[in-house]
């Protein structure tokens, strides 16, 4: 996506979500942020799956490493461990994460008893979102997923 293009979706997205008090505000929101607030581990987990993401979507599956994810992480390779039981674990997650809340909206936007426009403006906005907010997250997704068994894709 070209510069121009992701400026284009970026202002798309921030003028749709700026419309407060739509149901699919919500519907947006992982259902986790809505029930409890996450533990000190949660938070330090999903910021080492970020670190993930940004070095799958740099370097790829097979030139990423999981002592550069340490790295960056700013912990030990073997600490690694605790958060993902693999490298594999970690792609799968970063996949799951990159696309994971698209059919989840998709299903409380098609539910709704909005009129089809304001649908079909909900579900452009559903789609572009992952886009620009999880940039790295669908990349992996896009360009990395092939590289999971059958079963995790």
């Amino acid at each position: 996506m070209s510069p121009s293009s992701s400026s284009v979706v970026a202002a798309f997205l921030l003028f749709g979500l700026r419309k407060a008090g739509t149901p699919f505000e919500m519907a947006s929101m992982p259902v986790s942020a809505v029930v409890s607030r996450p533990s000190k581990y949660d938070l330090r987990r999903e910021a080492v799956v970020d670190i993930a993401a940004a070095v799958f979507a740099e370097l790829g599956y097979h030139g990423a490493s999981t002592g550069l994810i340490a790295e960056r992480a700013g912990i030990r390779q073997g600490s690694l461990y605790y958060y993902f039981s693999s490298k594999e674990e970690a792609l799968s997650e970063v996949c799951l994460k990159g696309v994971g809340d698209f059919l989840i909206g998709l299903d409380a936007i098609a539910r709704s008893a909005a009129m089809p426009e304001r649908k079909l403006h909900a579900a452009i906005l559903n789609h572009l979102r992952p886009v620009v907010e999880r940039r790295d997250y669908v990349r992996t997704f896009i360009k990395q997923r092939q590289v999971l068994p059958d079963a995790s894709r």
